[in-house]
């Protein structure tokens, strides 16, 4: 696997040069540091206690989160060590969407389901974090072909069909 470092080369994970990196952030958070992933010039790596630090090989450091998941449409959901909420990081580490939910989950067809703060209710926000379906329902599956099914509150009602924009279809 190779990796660009700051100097736009690219090198293998196995190289010195990537060593140097390696051990100079194992000295500066005092513990070892396990590569987890690579995307394009990120490097996500496991330190203490499992937190997960995001390196942009350009920029350096961008965060460190209790977990990153993996990205999908150049975004990736991520908790933060401070609130234990959500929110989500671009391809370039930068954190976009405020870390603000109780769930958030892939993105898919520029949506993406979360659940607020207090994990009781789910809505869809899109790639700007702004609110596209409110949150009022139990459940929200992932977008396929620009569609989502939504469960009511405790499982009461009928199910919604409704489009990325909202468009209710069936319900």
């Amino acid at each position: 696997m190779d990796v660009i470092l700051k100097d736009g080369k690219l090198v293998s994970i196995d190289s010195e040069e990537f060593k140097t990196l390696i051990n100079q952030l194992s000295v500066i958070y005092s513990t070892s540091v396990q590569v987890v992933r690579v995307v394009g010039k990120l490097i996500i790596f496991r330190v203490k206690n499992g937190e997960k630090l995001v390196y942009n090989t350009e920029i350096g450091v961008m965060g460190i989160y209790n977990a990153v998941m993996a990205f999908s449409g150049g975004f990736a959901p991520v908790l933060s060590k401070e609130t234990r909420l959500f929110g989500y990081i671009n391809t370039e580490g930068e954190l976009v969407i405020p870390c603000e939910y109780g769930k958030a989950y892939a993105f898919s067809c520029s949506r993406a389901v979360v659940q607020n703060k207090e994990k009781t209710v789910t809505g869809v926000i899109n790639e700007h974090g702004e609110t596209v379906v409110p949150f009022i329902y139990g459940n929200i599956t992932l977008f396929k072909n620009n569609i989502a099914e939504a469960t009511p509150l405790f499982g009461m009602g009928k199910k919604v069909v409704f489009d990325i924009n909202y468009n209710i279809i069936e319900g």
